[in-house]
């Protein structure tokens, strides 16, 4: 090209400069906006659901009462920020051809937008729709294989008829699926032996999580936020193995139900539940049944105003030795039936704060409690109480030396054999 003079030289180079400068930036804000949104639309964990028309659904959880609501909101929004990890899990197979059924929640989520790799060299996207979204697999060759889920789950439940779940043997991580329900999930998981806690930001229930887990021998829950969790009722009922349970991280604050929480966890020598506001509870019956190896529990901490069963509730817990429930409040308890019966190396018991003005049930309330030497229950109020309700209140505490019970104003008689005595002074 041939310029006439300078000025047109320097025009030329400076409108070349221009359009490779905005040639630059377009391409950069291409790469920033077109290319990233590219991008965010194949991982499935950040994938919207398809489906608007379940904005308004909802399910009910028959077992709590309580209403879910199911919206696309629930969806965008990040369970946890810190956490967004997969669920890995390890399954022994023992046999060729032998199958698995990942826990997942029929019925309870519409949608489910998840990967899993099932260990094996076997990688499978699952959206599925309706009322039965169960996942399995076949595993040609015995061995122990890691079973990674990345996505959207939204909830796990084992039914009982899955008898699968026997083959697990590990949670490594329970991860981040946009969790809402953990009830029941690894319920009958006969052989897991060890688990290691998630993202539960939005959970609200827990109820029977580990129910007969029996062989459950490590637990990790310090990642646990269960702020939101309404019934924990049966969490850990039926696991023979856990020695120590730490649950000082628990935000108890919503939970309504704890009934059978502990119950029949045998070799439980230690339990940490120094955290708990169970100022909503309304039940614990059984809750720290059964605890055979349990020597002592500080419950000084706990607001049961809000309780209304308290039966069963430390019964057959055999060697605990004292039991401190100065601060509890059982104005409201309904029934304390057998609540320390077979507590057979009870020795003390502070109940001087018992209000037993609506307690319509006192059956066996000590029965069995063998190493009993002292009781001071004239403050109980019993006038209310068919005597068919606490005739066998007393029998078995054959080291009962002291018994202070004049203000009931009963006579000895054979529905009810017991009189105040004192063979200590």
């Amino acid at each position: 090209m041939y310029f006439k003079n300078k000025s047109q030289l320097i025009i030329v180079f400076y409108s070349v400069l221009f359009l490779s400068i905005t040639s630059c930036k377009n391409n950069e804000f291409f790469s920033k906006n077109i290319l990233s949104k590219s991008d965010t639309t194949t991982n499935i964990s950040e994938t919207p659901p398809q489906n608007k028309a379940d904005e308004n659904d909802y399910f009910l959880d028959k077992n709590t009462d309580t209403t879910i609501k199911q919206n696309e909101a629930l969806y965008e929004r990040p369970f946890c920020l810190h956490s967004e990890k997969p669920f890995v899990s390890k399954w022994s197979i023992l046999y060729p051809g032998e199958q698995i059924e990942l826990p997942l929640s029929p019925g309870s989520i519409k949608s489910y937008d998840f990967i899993v790799d099932w260990g094996d060299g076997k990688v499978e996207e699952v959206k599925e729709y309706g009322m039965y979204g169960n996942k399995s697999h076949v595993y040609r060759n015995p061995g122990i294989y890691k079973v990674t889920v990345t996505g959207k789950v939204g909830a796990l439940f084992n039914p009982v008829n899955n008898l699968s779940i026997k083959n697990l043997i590990e949670v490594v991580n329970l991860g981040d699926l946009g969790y809402v329900s953990l009830e029941q999930a690894f319920q009958e998981a006969h052989n897991l032996k060890s688990f290691k806690g998630g993202c539960t930001d939005q959970v609200g229930s827990m109820r029977e999580m580990f129910k007969n887990a029996k062989s459950l021998e490590f637990a990790n829950f310090s990642s646990f936020n269960t702020e939101k969790v309404t019934t924990m009722a049966g969490m850990f009922i039926g696991n023979l193995k856990l020695v120590s349970l730490d649950l000082s991280t628990f935000d108890t604050s919503e939970v309504s139900s704890m009934y059978d929480m502990f119950n029949s966890m045998e070799s439980l020598s230690e339990l940490n539940v120094s955290s708990f506001d169970t100022s909503n509870v309304n039940s614990m019956t059984g809750m720290f049944s059964g605890l055979k190896s349990l020597k002592s529990l500080d419950l000084t901490h706990f607001n049961t105003q809000n309780v209304r069963r308290m039966d069963k509730m430390f019964s057959k817990s055999s060697k605990l030795e004292f039991l401190d429930l100065e601060s509890f409040n059982t104005s409201q308890v309904q029934t304390m039936s057998n609540m320390f019966s077979e507590t057979l190396s009870l020795r003390g018991i502070y109940l001087l704060n018992f209000d037993t003005s609506n307690v319509k049930d006192m059956d066996k309330l000590f029965y069995k409690a063998a190493s009993i030497e002292y009781l001071d229950l004239n403050h109980f109020l019993v006038k209310q109480i068919p005597i068919t309700n606490f005739t066998s209140i007393f029998q078995g505490t054959e080291n009962l030396k002291y018994l202070k019970i004049d203000s009931w104003k009963m006579e000895k008689s054979n529905f009810f054999p017991y009189e105040s005595f004192d063979l200590i002074h």
